[in-house]
């Protein structure tokens, strides 16, 4: 049994795959490119107004106080945060030591 292989042309292939810029997919595929970079400029607009204005004002309230004192009794003004600092720092070593491969 022999095999024949049948030798194939490939020089008329290319020209059917190339893209058509005035195909309907082509430019249904512009439009909704289009479409969907307007919302997303629509939507980032908000996004960066919302964070420019609580840095703006968060700014103010920045000082050595906020991260080195303890939250006030409820209705009394001032205080800090150091005591969420202090957890964070504790959950994060036993995670950390949990973690750890402690392999000899």
């Amino acid at each position: 049994m022999s095999s024949e292989i049948e030798e194939i042309s490939y020089e008329n292939l290319g020209s059917s795959l190339k893209k058509k810029p005035s195909a309907p997919r082509s430019i249904f595929g512009m439009v909704m490119t289009g479409l969907a970079t307007a919302c997303m400029i629509l939507t980032l607009i908000p996004l960066f107004a919302v964070l420019t204005y609580v840095a703006i004002q968060g700014l103010n309230r920045l000082n050595l106080d906020l991260f080195t004192k303890l939250p006030p009794p409820p209705g009394l003004s001032g205080g800090g945060i150091a005591n969420a600092i202090i957890g964070t720092l504790i959950v994060v070593g036993i995670a950390a030591a949990i973690a750890f491969p402690w392999a000899y």
